[in-house]
């Protein structure tokens, strides 16, 4: 089966979940870093590239880290606020983790979840080593809500781990979907040594108030504001619909602006209503990673945004 016909067999809206409270991240390098540190404060130039271990089946990127020097798959989630969240098989294997309570979920339909929390000493990905970060334990229940299945069809089974965008926000992170791998940069002019064409880029501030990863984009319908996530297999636009199946109607955007002088559209969005407590007009999901290059500087509160081509 093409790698098209999977994307219209299952949709993974999301692994969409938003807690209730906010998440600090602590991340390092070869030692614990502490409160609002960023690592562009401590290394100035850096460039660490990780490649994407594989795609799941409705099309999402996942990487191989370490946990207690355990290798374990985890897929790139930025829909999920927070730092991780693995199984409650793999947990069982962790010995060291600390528990601290519970937080409140949503899945995208609204359903109101649960889960335990715990850290454990570090995690490992790639060269870098994030520190005590927070883990929850993954219910298989809200990935199930998360779904759209056409004809009853099954999926692969979820990944023993996921990694949500706070994990990162004491670095920057670079998208390089199309060229399976992610990086954590410095800068734009770091990737533009590394070989990435990024002379037409499109810069806009990145919001994360809400507990999402946001920017707003200029339609041919007016403004509307965006959310990153890799964990969704399509474009989303938040609108009721009679039956699940009106979701493989599109609805297209001609004109779709980051920055006032480049059109980045005709961008096309499935019709879908997201229930969360906090409103979510749209979502950019794998199919606009799969043609654009995505650099999110933490540092400067910023995203950049150009056509993912291979690399010079």
């Amino acid at each position: 089966m093409s790698k098209k016909s999977v994307l219209l067999l299952v949709l993974l809206l999301c692994a969409l979940t938003i807690p209730c409270v906010w998440m600090v991240s602590h991340f390092g390098k070869k030692a614990p870093v502490h409160g609002t540190h960023h690592l562009k404060c401590s290394r100035g130039c850096y460039f660490f590239a990780v490649p994407i271990s594989k795609f799941t089946a409705a099309n999402q990127p996942c990487l191989d880290i370490q946990v207690n020097e355990q290798t374990v798959s985890a897929m790139l989630d930025l829909g999920f606020r927070g730092h991780c969240k693995f199984s409650s098989e793999f947990l069982q294997h962790i010995p060291n983790k600390i528990s601290h309570g519970s937080t409140k979920m949503y899945g995208i339909r609204g359903t109101k979840y649960e889960e335990n929390l715990f850290t454990v000493p570090c995690i490992q990905i790639g060269p870098l080593s994030f520190y005590e970060p927070q883990l929850h334990e993954y219910r298989e229940t809200l990935k199930s809500d998360s779904l759209i299945v056409s004809n009853h069809s099954e999926i692969s089974p979820p990944e023993p781990g996921m990694l949500g965008w706070q994990l990162f926000g004491q670095t920057n992170l670079l998208l390089d979907l199309k060229n399976s791998q992610i990086a954590f940069c410095d800068s734009v002019a770091t990737l533009k040594k590394q070989g990435y064409n990024i002379e037409q880029c499109m810069r806009a501030p990145l919001l994360l108030k809400r507990g999402l990863v946001e920017f707003k984009a200029q339609t041919s319908q007016g403004p509307l504001l965006c959310m990153l996530d890799t964990g969704a297999s399509w474009n989303i636009i938040n609108r009721d619909i009679k039956e699940e199946t009106d979701a493989y109607n599109v609805v297209t955007y001609p004109i779709f602006k980051i920055h006032a002088k480049s059109n980045l559209g005709p961008i096309a969005f499935h019709p879908y209503p997201i229930k969360l407590p906090v409103h979510v007009e749209a979502i950019l999901g794998m199919e606009f990673f799969e043609e654009y290059c995505v650099f999110l500087d933490f540092y400067e509160n910023y995203i950049y945004v150009w056509k993912g081509t291979s690399l010079n």
